[in-house]
């Protein structure tokens, strides 16, 4: 065929093969988005109408790197937001067929027992998580079907869903029913504080009886509890869950002893002639207090004034601990016992690396070389370079605890995967059991045969056919009944990027929660 017969064709050559490539198109002046790609805002309008789901977000990745106006850039916002909520809706469902329609009894365990330490590990979560998470999406699939049908149709967020089945999962499903239907209408629209009223009358409307009775019942759930995970540089949460009338009357007397410490402060600051001192309000005090720079010897604490939660803060301390006996307007300073774990050279004051405070975490070296100096302390001393605890010492000296205590150091936590439980409120478990009747034909009680189990991780390992083995420098491997294994690792005391981490490489993200 003669070549120059390709000219009398020119409408089946594809448009493509002459057109400018992407340097090209870099380089022209001045460079707009090519002809052919639709502007962000064509986008926009077709990720909307193709609704939640792989073509629409197909659409909205496309527009990373591009620029994008912020009322363009908000509604992208408002888009994947939708498909957020389609994503979370399609994993309740895929969740829903692995856990099934109604709680899985198996060798006595009920309430799925086996299958949420089948999934907290597989999603690197506690146990706790991965059963609320079952919970949710049968709830969703099942009796709250119209909730899970708004989720995974983009109209109703994951958050307002789940408040949704928090509400009302625990009510007769005829009931919870019913009270769908009355306020999932303008759930999509409602801020979610309007939206918990709106749950709760209707809640009351539909069963006033049974929610009288889980009112009164509420009173047997109250607790408080210290939150060992430090959130806030330098402080620990403390949570308490009472009855109405008693938290409003302790909150009330929280605030009495706050207002009456704020005039006496005030007072310090009159008397002691720095009137003309210019104040100004202290971040988050909403009773007009103010702090003024600071100046040695006047007034409290340097003379800082302190704001309203930091009053109310210290009130509760001093209602519990009592006063400071060198300062009654502040509660007295607490004598603990604790454990101070730091690294040799660290140790030996020639390097100061974070020291590590048992029940906390980390800390500065100085502050914990302060509290060990005022405190009983025990200390433990690790291997700088792969983090590994070298050996114990403590003032006084138990033979007979020493093994145990050395299982607890390594460890620092139940050793099942994703639980964070403390090692010292857990049990100490033979990998390969102990034989009462022929010890010699039984596994030894040592350190390379032992590790601590929160006595659940202890029962799932016994009855549930979880396994474990030691691999060496406390390293154990674990294998479920689906034959998934997961690595988890003894304390690293070094910190860093792997301080503390509960498995290797390739191991699921931080777990959440606790065990």
């Amino acid at each position: 065929m003669d070549e120059t017969a390709l000219d009398g064709w020119p409408d089946t050559v594809p448009w493509w093969v002459d057109a400018p490539t992407d340097a090209e198109l870099a380089d022209a002046v001045p460079f707009t988005d090519p002809p052919w790609r639709p502007s962000v805002a064509e986008t926009l309008i077709e990720a909307g109408l193709a609704g939640p789901g792989p073509d629409a977000q197909r659409l909205l990745a496309s527009l990373v790197g591009r620029s994008l106006t912020p009322d363009e850039a908000l509604t992208a916002v408002q888009l994947w937001e939708a498909q957020e909520a389609w994503l979370v809706g399609h994993k309740h469902l895929a969740l829903a067929a692995f856990a099934g329609p109604e709680p899985v009894t198996v060798d006595g365990f009920r309430d799925d027992e086996a299958l949420v330490h089948e999934l907290g590990p597989a999603w690197g979560s506690t146990v706790e998580f991965a059963g609320t998470q079952i919970r949710l999406a049968r709830l969703l699939s099942g009796t709250l079907t119209a909730t899970g049908d708004r989720l995974r149709a983009g109209t109703l967020s994951p958050f307002k869903a789940r408040m949704i089945a928090d509400k009302l999962g625990d009510l007769p499903p005829e009931t919870a029913r019913q009270v769908e239907a009355r306020v999932l209408p303008g759930a999509a629209e409602a801020f979610p504080r309007t939206l918990a009223r709106r749950l709760q009358r209707a809640i009351v409307r539909a069963d006033p009886h049974n929610a009288e009775t889980k009112h009164r019942d509420g009173r047997n759930a109250r607790s408080a509890s210290v939150d060992t995970e430090e959130r806030v540089p330098g402080l620990l949460g403390l949570a308490a869950y009472l009855p109405p009338g008693i938290a409003i009357a302790v909150g009330q007397r929280l605030e009495a002893k706050a207002a009456q410490w704020a005039a006496v402060e005030r007072a310090a600051v009159h008397h002691s002639g720095l009137d003309g001192v210019e104040l100004t309000p202290a971040d988050g005090d909403g009773d007009g207090g103010f702090e003024a720079a600071p100046w040695s010897g006047v007034g409290p604490v340097d003379g800082v004034l302190r704001t309203k939660p930091q009053r109310m803060a210290d009130a509760l301390a001093w209602y519990i601990l009592g006063p400071d006996p060198d300062d009654p307007l502040r509660p007295r300073e607490p004598t603990a016992t604790i454990h101070v774990t730091v690294d040799l050279p660290t140790l030996l004051r020639l390097q100061d690396n974070p020291a590590d405070l048992d029940h906390y975490g980390t800390l500065p070296p100085e502050i914990a070389r302060q509290l060990a100096g005022d405190a009983q302390w025990k200390l433990l001393v690790h291997d700088p370079v792969d983090g590994h605890l070298l050996n114990q010492g403590r003032r006084t000296y138990r033979p007979k605890r020493r093994l145990q205590d050395y299982i607890t150091a390594r460890d620092v936590t139940c050793r099942y995967p994703g639980s964070t439980l403390n090692a010292s409120t857990a049990d100490t478990d033979h990998t390969i059991a102990y034989n009462h009747d022929h010890p010699n034909e039984g596994g030894e009680t040592s350190a390379d045969n032992l590790a601590t189990l929160s006595r659940r991780a202890h029962r799932v390992k016994t009855f549930l056919h979880f396994t474990y083995q030691h691999l060496g420098n406390g390293i154990l491997q674990w294998t479920t009944p689906l034959g998934r294994t997961y690595i988890t690792k003894p304390h690293n005391y070094r910190g860093g990027d792997d301080g503390g981490d509960r498995g290797g490489d390739g191991d699921p993200p931080e777990p959440l929660g606790t065990s």
